[in-house]
This record gives C-alpha cells, sequence and structure tokens, in this order.
C-alpha cells in the first residue's frame, strides 16, 4: 500500500493540512459593538506580525468607504477583510504598501486573541468620502491634513 492509500495516514495528513491552515488565519470579520463589522485577531500576534494582505483590484482616483490613500489621487480599493478594519485613535496595527499594490496590515503592539483590529484612518487618509464621529472619543475622523494631498 501507498502512503495515501491508508486511511490514518490520509486523516493525519488532513489534520495537518488543516492546522497549518488554521495557524495561517489571522483575523475574522465581527459584528461589533457599534452595530457594523470589524476584524477580530485569531490568533496572538507580535509587533510587527502582518496579519493580512491584500493585493488591490482597482486604483482610484477619488476615496470611497473601502478605499485607503497610497498617494495623492492613489487610493486602493480594498475587496477582502481588511475593508473591516475599524478606527482607532490608539490603534493596535497601521498599513503598509508595496509598490506592487499590495496593502498589509500591520500588528504595531502585541495583540491577543479576540482583540479588535484597528487603524488610525488619519495616518493614510486626507479626506475622507464619510466622514464620522469617533465613537469612543467623539472627535472628528475626515482626514489628517498630515497626510501628503
Amino acid at each position: 500500500a501507498t502512503f495515501w492509500s491508508s486511511p490514518c495516514c490520509v486523516q493525519r495528513r488532513w489534520d495537518d493540512w488543516k492546522a497549518e491552515d488554521d495557524d495561517a488565519m489571522t483575523a475574522e470579520v465581527v459584528d461589533d459593538a457599534k452595530g457594523g463589522k470589524g476584524l477580530r485577531a485569531m490568533r496572538r500576534l507580535a509587533a510587527g506580525d502582518v496579519v493580512l494582505t491584500e493585493r488591490s483590484a482597482r486604483v482610484l482616483a477619488a476615496p470611497t468607504k473601502y478605499t485607503i490613500e497610497r498617494a495623492p489621487r492613489e487610493h486602493l480599493e480594498c475587496a477582502t477583510e481588511l475593508r473591516f478594519t475599524n478606527h482607532s485613535f490608539e490603534p493596535n496595527c497601521a498599513i503598509r504598501f508595496d509598490p506592487e499594490d499590495a496593502v498589509s496590515l500591520v500588528a504595531v503592539e502585541a495583540i491577543e486573541i479576540g482583540d479588535e483590529l484597528t487603524i488610525d484612518y488619519h495616518a493614510t487618509e486626507s479626506s475622507m468620502a464619510e466622514p464620522f464621529l469617533d465613537a469612543a472619543t467623539g472627535a472628528p475622523v475626515r482626514g489628517s491634513s498630515l497626510v501628503d494631498s
């Protein structure tokens, strides 16, 4: 019999693969306390860990609710879980760009399982398509003049 014909070996290999796949999953979309969606950590993360990466399908000239500004008139549209990363003035993650239109969510501090993953929208956005009031502070979130526009 070959390695793959033995049911116990097939099951063991499947379990190994599933464990590896589960280890790779770092975030999940959940309902948040404000009635929207958010991202939660599915495993412990250390500062510098890449939580997830998305290669943008489209680069837009103007912001939308689901874009991240890489440069003036370059807004990368997020279509995966990344689009549900909520704002915080005390974020535990940051955005990193690469030259090939990839956007990565990177932990900036230790994150525990179940923690909400957040970024400071003012760190990347010169203006917001849909400004809002921060739920924790009541301060307006509308973009930052510190971001090159």
